[in-house]
C-alpha cells in the first residue's frame, strides 16, 4: 500500500468519524426535544379538555329555555 492510498484513508476514516459523531449529537438533541415536548403535549391536552369542558357548559346554558325567555325579556 502506497504512502498516498493511506493517507487518503486516514482522511477518509477522520471525515466518516466525524460525520458520525455528528449525527449522534444531532440525534440525542433531538430526542431531548421530543421528550420535552411530550410534558408540553400532555399539559396541553389538560387544558383542551378543560376548555371542553367549559365550552359544552356554555352551550347547555345558552340553549337553555329560561336563558332564551330572560333575552326576549329584556329585548323588550
Amino acid at each position: 500500500m502506497s504512502g498516498t492510498t493511506m493517507i487518503v484513508m486516514i482522511v477518509f476514516i477522520c471525515v466518516g468519524l466525524g460525520m458520525v459523531g455528528e449525527w449522534v449529537k444531532r440525534y440525542l438533541a433531538f430526542k431531548e426535544k421530543a421528550l420535552k415536548h411530550s410534558g408540553d403535549s400532555e399539559q396541553m391536552r389538560k387544558e383542551l379538555a378543560a376548555l371542553k369542558s367549559r365550552v359544552e357548559t356554555l352551550e347547555k346554558i345558552v340553549t337553555d329555555e329560561g336563558y332564551q325567555l330572560d333575552k326576549k325579556i329584556s329585548n323588550l
